[in-house]
């Protein structure tokens, strides 16, 4: 059984402080489009199709949806193709000894009441891939080929929606490689342009972050939300909101290597977390700090006021950098700015 999806589905836009999402197949916009709804006999284009679809429903939600549909009460692997050499996080993905598997496979990770995600090249090499490729004969994108000739290293090619927090930075070779699907791109998506002049310079974030003299983290996070748009600027209020309260009244689990860098504002409790192994203890902040040591930040294991910061300057309007991700409210709330603001 082949699906082509081809529904509107939210995707993430950081080259935007006005618009944090875009959405495919987007009804209504058909001449923006920048090519026409495929013909396939696979292709599944209706909204009532899968009973769990909602309009605009985040990538991230359609997935793992999309596999207890398809698991039907029975066990399904769905396959990902990633490699833990990419990223410590893909790493971390498969060594966690928290996580759930399918029959003690450490490739495999339960993601569902009948789902478990299959990694089954986790442990090939960027060379391994091509060299199968050659030995093997088998089909790939030929959109790589393309990115060879444009000078781009095999360990830096990236195919898939380039406007998300790491894909952006080479929306530059977009316009290079596809000069006749550009012009569509910039009508299609906001700050598309902007994206592929900025990519990878200070403008988006790819830099050491540095305070402007005279301001605190704190000061400058403040400044920083004024600017921006209101409805923008509320977002990121709410959620570090929310942030503060966590780590004020919850806490969080904190690993015991990094318990003896916490400052004094921090409260170490004699609670451990329910969550994974539960061998980590609960840790409350009475203040947040403006900034700490960076293996503590970079750990997501204390709260500081350049972390928020850091979230305004990088474009993170979901606040990944402090372990949100996208709400239901939000999705909502989003097709009602489109709404109210689509004609202006």
């Amino acid at each position: 059984m082949k699906k082509w999806v081809c529904l509107p589905i939210n995707l993430r836009n950081s080259v935007s402080v006005y618009d944090p999402f875009w959405c495919c197949w987007e009804p209504g916009i058909e001449k923006d489009w920048a090519r026409p709804l495929p013909t396939h006999p696979s292709v599944v284009s209706e909204q009532d199709f899968f009973p769990f679809y909602r309009y605009r429903m985040e990538f991230e939600q359609f997935v793992p949806a999309f596999g207890e549909w398809l698991a039907g009460g029975k066990p399904v692997a769905m396959l990902v193709g990633i490699r833990s050499d990419e990223s410590l996080n893909r790493f971390r993905t498969i060594a966690s000894t928290a996580k759930k598997t399918y029959k003690g496979r450490k490739w495999t990770t339960k993601c569902g009441e009948n789902v478990f995600n299959a990694y089954p090249i986790y442990d090939w090499r960027t060379e391994d891939d091509w060299i199968a490729n050659a030995r093997f004969g088998w089909e790939y994108n030929r959109l790589y080929d393309l990115y060879y000739k444009a000078g781009v290293g095999i360990h830096d090619m990236r195919i898939c929606q380039p406007y998300g927090d790491d894909q952006r930075i080479g929306l530059d070779l977009f316009r290079v490689i596809e000069p006749e699907t550009w012009a569509k791109v910039v009508n299609r998506v906001s700050g598309a342009n902007y994206g592929n002049i900025y990519c990878g310079s200070k403008m988006l974030g790819y830099r050491k972050l540095q305070l402007p003299e005279g301001h605190t983290w704190k000061s400058y996070a403040k400044l920083l939300l004024q600017s921006l748009p209101r409805e923008t600027a509320m977002n990121y209020r709410e959620r570090f909101a929310k942030f503060i309260r966590y780590w004020r009244s919850t806490g969080s689990p904190v690993p015991d290597e990094f318990l003896e860098m916490l400052p004094e504002c921090a409260e170490v409790t004699d609670q451990y977390s329910n969550r994974g192994a539960k061998d980590k203890r609960l840790v409350r902040f009475r203040t947040i700090p403006d900034r700490l040591d960076v293996k503590l930040e970079s750990s997501r294991n204390a709260p500081t006021w350049r972390r928020m910061a850091a979230c305004i300057l990088k474009n993170d309007h979901l606040c990944k950098g402090l372990s949100f991700s996208q709400t239901s409210r939000q999705v909502e709330r989003m097709k009602e700015l489109k709404m109210k603001y689509g004609k202006l």
